[in-house]
């Protein structure tokens, strides 16, 4: 966007003194702009109706490049303008053809800028999918593993008991072997 302040200053020094090729002024507001608010401030009130000139509202139907402009007040103020660039149309028809294909091939690019940027969105968000995923593994075999721990535990402790069951076992038939060699010898007696 070109400021206010640049704008007035070329207002000021007139259009022959320009030193670049092409200025691009982007106006999305145009039409919500009041002039009846501009008319305390000449110098905004000027740029306004300069900016008028290319309003979109202005576009052929079937010419995008091309402006239909009706003889009014404002063309009038603007006339040098004007002519400029009738004549630059009149007499550059290749311009036209330039434009297009610029408009062409900034399209295509664009379009492929934006595929890019969805791809690269698309990679990002598959990318964090996958630390997420991996993260989730990892706390996984981190539980397992915290599992396997615990049933390890178990298996010795059932072990232990298995051995004490087994000891046990082994004192009773001591123990029984002793009471009937006990009860042997008072029969015995």
């Amino acid at each position: 966007m070109i400021s206010l302040t640049i704008l007035v200053n070329l207002l000021q020094v007139g259009l022959d003194n320009l030193l670049y090729k092409i200025i691009v002024v982007q106006l999305p507001y145009i039409n919500k702009i009041d002039p009846v608010t501009l008319k305390q401030e000449p110098h905004k009130l000027a740029i306004y109706q300069l900016f008028q000139l290319f309003n979109p509202e202005h576009q052929l139907d079937n010419d995008k490049y091309s402006l239909y402009l009706e003889a009014s007040e404002q063309t009038r103020d603007y006339e040098r303008l004007v002519r400029r660039l009738a004549n630059v149309r009149a007499n550059h028809r290749m311009l036209v053809q330039e434009m297009i294909l610029e408009d062409t091939m900034l399209k295509d690019f664009l379009d492929l800028e934006n595929d890019r940027m969805y791809h690269q969105k698309l990679v990002k968000k598959q990318t964090l999918e996958i630390k997420e995923k991996d993260k989730t593994i990892k706390e996984n075999k981190k539980t397992i593993e915290e599992k396997d721990k615990t049933i390890e535990e178990k298996d010795k402790t059932i072990e232990e008991k298995d051995k004490t069951i087994e000891e046990n076992k082994k004192k009773l038939e001591d123990k029984d072997k002793l009471i009937q060699d006990l009860i042997k010898k008072l029969k015995g007696k």
